[in-house]
C-alpha cells in the first residue's frame, strides 16, 4: 500500500542529496581540522566553506535539468542546518527567521561571485575572494590553502558533471 512512497524519484533524490550533504560536511570538517591550513574554527568559516562546496555541485548541475531536484534538496538541508546552528548559538524563535534569511541572501550573493570566478577558472579572483572571507587565523598559509581549495573545487565540479555523487567522499576528492 505504501510501497510507492519509497520508490518515488523525489525520495531517491532526497536520499542521494542527504548523502552528498553529509559528505560535504565531512570534507569541510576535514579542512577546518587540518592544522596545516590554520582555518578559524567558527560558524563563519564553516558557512563560507560549505557555500563554496555546495556552489561546486550547483555549478556542475547548472545545465542538467534532471539534477535540479538534487540541488533543491541540498539547499533545503543547508538552510535547515543554518537554522539549527543558529538555534544552538542561542538565537531565539522570534529572530531566527531574520538570521536565516540573511545567510541565504549571503549564500546566493557568494554563488554569483563564485560563478564568475569558475566560468573563467580565474585563480587570482578566487584568491582575492578567499582572502576577503577572513577564514585564516594567520596569513601564512593562505596561498597553499587557496591553491588546495581551488583545485579541490575544480575537481568536485568535474566529478559532479561526470559521475554519480552517491560515492562522494574525502578520498574521492583529495586523492
Amino acid at each position: 500500500m505504501f510501497l510507492h512512497h519509497f520508490t518515488k524519484k523525489e525520495n531517491k533524490h532526497k536520499k542521494l542529496s542527504k548523502n552528498i550533504y553529509s559528505s560535504l560536511i565531512k570534507i569541510v570538517e576535514f579542512i577546518i581540522t587540518n592544522d596545516e591550513f590554520k582555518i578559524k574554527k567558527n560558524f563563519n568559516s564553516t558557512f563560507e566553506l560549505m557555500t563554496i562546496f555546495i556552489f561546486a555541485i550547483f555549478f556542475a548541475h547548472k545545465k542538467d535539468i534532471k539534477k535540479t531536484l538534487i540541488n533543491q534538496h541540498l539547499m533545503d538541508f543547508y538552510i535547515e542546518d543554518i537554522d539549527k546552528t543558529m538555534r544552538e548559538l542561542g538565537i531565539g524563535d522570534m529572530r531566527i527567521g531574520k538570521f536565516v534569511k540573511s545567510y541565504v541572501k549571503k549564500f546566493y550573493y557568494r554563488i554569483s561571485i563564485l560563478e564568475e570566478i569558475f566560468i573563467d577558472s580565474n585563480y587570482d579572483k578566487f584568491q582575492n575572494y578567499i582572502s576577503k572571507r577572513n577564514l585564516h587565523d594567520t596569513k601564512v598559509n593562505i596561498d597553499k590553502f587557496t591553491k588546495f581549495l581551488f583545485l579541490s573545487i575544480n575537481k568536485l565540479i568535474n566529478i559532479s558533471k561526470k559521475e554519480d555523487l552517491s560515492k562522494l567522499s574525502i578520498n574521492v576528492l583529495f586523492n
